[in-house]
């Protein structure tokens, strides 16, 4: 079952928050069937459907957009949104999309009271998984000894030329991370493609590593005093993140292999 393209992005100008309301825009296929969208909420625990309104097209993308009201007393705002065809429904939640309506833990949240700083959604982190890129332009690839990092000369390679034991280090790491408007972040964490749902050492080291990035940053763009007042808790708000790494003899905590104690 193929279903159509829907999207919601939980940022400014699609996303805007007053003192007493959202307004969220959904964006759909504009060949998709879907002939009405609803909001649905949960005010007091009851369920609401708001109607969305088609406001203008961008390319091949419908806009809709709605206005969901923030209720007094109310933190945690749950939300998503249902889309109806003349045969069938599809629902659009934080885990995705399906036929079905979600159960509450994975819809749209956005936590009035508690988010991530404001200027973070204005920058970008990712890291580049070199394995989609291995046919990209030769010329924009690091030369051989360009830059240093940490006293050593970088060595580049050619595409799958061997790398010797003493290059290899002692393993690898890729991650990516984006920032939501919600507090319920995620860390899905693995170690040789073993999933760590425990986490361990690896999770705290990029913990450690993104607060240090952050605070760096914010004194950069001249926030020196928000630095000074960020924590981890503050960096984690609303982060989803995926984390692997490769270890050539990694440590575990129990027989489970949930959790890696692996120190360096």
């Amino acid at each position: 079952m193929t279903h159509p393209f829907l999207f919601h992005p939980q940022v400014a100008p699609w996303f805007k928050e007053s003192a007493d309301a959202l307004q969220l825009t959904l964006f759909s296929e504009l060949d998709a069937p879907i002939r009405e969208v609803w909001l649905r909420h949960e005010p007091d625990n009851e369920e609401y459907l708001i109607p969305m309104t088609a406001v203008s097209t961008r390319d091949r993308l419908q806009v809709w957009q709605a206005t969901l009201p923030l209720i007094k007393g109310q933190d945690i705002h749950l939300y998503s949104f249902k889309c109806l065809t003349d045969e069938e429904q599809w629902w659009l939640h934080g885990a995705g999309v399906s036929a079905s309506m979600p159960p509450r833990e994975q819809h749209f949240r956005f936590n009035s009271l508690h988010q991530p700083p404001a200027w973070v959604q204005d920058q970008v982190f990712y890291q580049i998984f070199p394995d989609r890129f291995c046919n990209g332009d030769p010329s924009l690839s690091v030369k051989h000894h360009e830059y240093e990092y940490r006293g050593k000369a970088v060595i580049s390679k050619a595409w799958g030329e061997p790398v010797s034991r003493h290059e290899e280090g002692h393993g690898a790491c890729e991650w990516a991370l984006a920032w939501f408007q919600h507090d319920d972040g995620f860390v899905a964490s693995y170690c040789n493609t073993v999933p760590t749902p425990d986490g361990g050492t690896h999770e705290a080291g990029l913990r450690v590593a993104l607060l240090r990035a952050l605070k760096d940053h914010a004194e950069r763009i001249g926030q020196t005093k928000r630095a000074a007042a960020l924590t981890s808790d503050d960096v984690m708000t609303g982060a989803a993140v995926m984390l692997s790494v490769f270890i050539r003899e990694p440590e575990f905590v129990g027989q489970t292999k949930d959790k890696l104690a692996t120190p360096e």
